[in-house]
């Protein structure tokens, strides 16, 4: 009798192991990919370069925003809306026609912020939890700061910073 107990107890030691190092092996790999967009940062020139052949289409899209002033924000996934499409009176042609220009963009969500006319493109997003960055285009009608000459640099300080495009557009980049 004793034989067989120990016999289950290590028969069920041993599947609670591999089940615990199975866990612990998918929690490793899964973990830090989750919040990332599993691309890396992108420089600056890539951002002037893609911002310069997507003009008109960035221009659109700010002024269908600006012009949709119930919306707070709008994204790739249903949860980036607030308020959702239908409370804020978006027919669907509307609809689609914001979630062609988001994913012809890459930007992963447009939000109202900064000052008063203040518009946040967020095209990448890496990191877990209380460390990584954001990075993308930030419209604003008065310059933002600390402006720095490549968002990129070693030097350039931490939480935002933003590079001036032209007109009112910035490069903006945020450390968290």
């Amino acid at each position: 009798m004793k034989k067989s107990r120990n016999g289950l107890r290590i028969i069920i030691l041993s599947m609670l192991g591999t089940t615990l190092a199975i866990a612990g092996i998918a929690t490793w790999l899964a973990v830090p990919l989750v919040p990332t967009t599993l691309v890396s940062r992108p420089s600056d020139s890539q951002m002037i370069k893609s911002f310069q052949a997507y003009r008109e289409q960035y221009n659109q899209l700010l002024q269908m925003f600006q012009t949709d002033k119930r919306l707070e924000s709008v994204g790739e996934q249903d949860s980036d809306w607030s308020p959702s499409p239908e409370s804020a009176s978006i027919d669907n042609a509307r609809l689609q026609k914001y979630k062609a220009l988001l994913e012809q963009l890459h930007v992963l969500s447009l939000v109202r912020s900064g000052a008063p006319h203040g518009f946040e493109f967020m095209t990448y997003v890496a990191g877990l939890l209380n460390h990584g960055y954001y990075k993308g285009y930030f419209y604003l009608e008065k310059p933002p700061s600390p402006l720095v000459g490549d968002t990129a640099a070693p030097n350039a300080p931490v939480g935002d910073s933003y590079r001036h495009l032209e007109g009112n557009w910035y490069i903006w980049y945020e450390d968290f």
